[in-house]
């Protein structure tokens, strides 16, 4: 396992609305949050379903999971046969993640900022599908 690290930290601001250290206080309880189908999670399921159907993953694919959070997403494609790379902003959520999907890479990444640099290319040379769960 390979685990690269860049993020930006700190409190809720203007700048930072979503701080990483919030996902981190959430992450021991966020499995049971979105078991609730309510807002807003309502539907939640569902969406990784469609996911799923849209991405057709198989065995040999390589994704990249982007705010893969406690890993429900990437256990999906992990089920499938596919090679991971899940990348979340928080370290608490990537411990979860990590758990549930002992196999896979994962990324200590904020994506409001670049992708770090010398980021490895997978086996297959490219990722395929990325995904992601996040809207804003």
């Amino acid at each position: 396992m390979q685990v690269i690290c860049c993020k930006m930290v700190g409190m809720t601001t203007p700048n930072n609305p979503f701080p990483a250290s919030e996902f981190d206080d959430w992450a021991e309880n966020y499995d049971n949050s979105i078991s609730m189908d309510r807002f807003p999670f309502q539907g939640y399921q569902e969406v990784l379903r469609r996911i799923i159907t849209l991405a057709r993953p198989r065995p040999g694919l390589t994704v990249l999971d982007l705010g893969t959070g406690t890993g429900n997403l990437a256990m999906l494609f992990a089920r499938a046969g596919c090679e991971l790379w899940c990348s979340d902003f928080s370290e608490a959520m990537l411990a979860k993640g990590r758990e549930k999907l002992p196999g896979a890479h994962f990324i200590l990444h904020d994506l409001r900022i670049d992708l770090p640099p010398g980021l490895p290319v997978p086996s297959t040379g490219s990722f395929r599908p990325m995904s992601s769960t996040i809207s804003n």
